[in-house]
């Protein structure tokens, strides 16, 4: 089995709901075993797609599937929740990413890991160092020294 760290977010008037639904369904699947999962974190529209606040979350999952298989799973997920590719960091009714899977280290065309942008992230990274330390799972250096790279601000978490 390996452990792999899935942020979750979405933007726009019922957004808290999404990404706890997202949250639900992630926990019910039978493909693997959820550890546990974030708060929920809020923060403001950026990029100018959209004017609407983003929340964000984090599941640490436990599968044996390969990652491959599992990102054809949430991006199945995302279009039955009504995701549509058409702008770049615009709004989005769901957005499901891996952000790190244990002990993987890779990219190809379509997925890198861990994910490249992380570093750059505050509201996935926040949702993942918190997701790992409820679980009790060591805290990969990588992360460690993205979250360095961020500084000390914090996000809000939704109450």
């Amino acid at each position: 089995m390996i452990h792999i760290v899935v942020g979750v977010g979405s933007s726009g008037p019922d957004a808290d709901r999404r990404v706890r639904a997202s949250l639900d369904r992630l926990e019910d699947d039978g493909r693997w075993s959820h550890l546990c999962s974030s708060g929920l974190y809020i923060s403001p529209a950026a990029g100018g797609g959209t004017r609407h606040r983003f929340v964000n979350a984090a599941a640490l999952l436990a599968t044996s599937l390969h990652p491959q298989a599992l990102l054809g799973a949430l991006l199945g997920f995302e279009r039955e929740a009504g995701r549509v590719r058409a702008q770049k960091d615009g709004g989005r009714a769901l957005d499901l990413d891996l952000l790190h899977v244990s002990g993987l280290a890779r990219a190809t065309s379509r997925l890198a890991l861990p994910h490249p942008r992380l570093k750059e992230r505050r509201f996935a990274l926040e949702p993942a160092l918190e997701c790992l330390r409820l679980a009790g799972r060591p805290t990969p250096v990588g992360l460690l020294r993205a979250r360095r790279c961020l500084g000390s601000e914090r996000l809000r978490l939704a109450g």
